[in-house]
């Protein structure tokens, strides 16, 4: 399979793919682990990342998405109803608070 047919079926960029590729192809399965990456500390604590990472190895349908698979977009949908419903939970009209926390 190419990367295009292989890019399609994921909903993902073809380069992004290829990426993937080489990495693979320069460090075997060792190249496919991310390592840290600069930038701001994450928000999320372990217990936090632990939950999230149980919702996405499950079907996104567990979650009332209508998908059979989790990617960007669908992750993206998901994420800004969250937001929605945490600024209700607040009692907040704008995601501006939420976002900073």
């Amino acid at each position: 399979m190419n990367a295009p047919k292989v890019a399609r079926l994921l909903g993902d960029e073809v380069r992004t793919v290829q990426y993937w590729v080489e990495r693979f192809n320069q460090d075997g399965f060792a190249g496919l682990v991310e390592g840290e990456r600069p930038g701001r500390p994450g928000k999320l604590s372990t217990e936090q990342l632990e939950e999230l990472e149980v919702i996405l190895r499950a079907s996104p349908r567990l979650q009332s998405v209508s998908a059979n698979l989790w990617d960007g977009k669908t992750l993206s949908h998901w994420q800004g109803d969250l937001v929605k419903m945490a600024c209700a939970f607040c009692g907040e009209q704008g995601t501006g608070q939420i976002s900073r926390i």
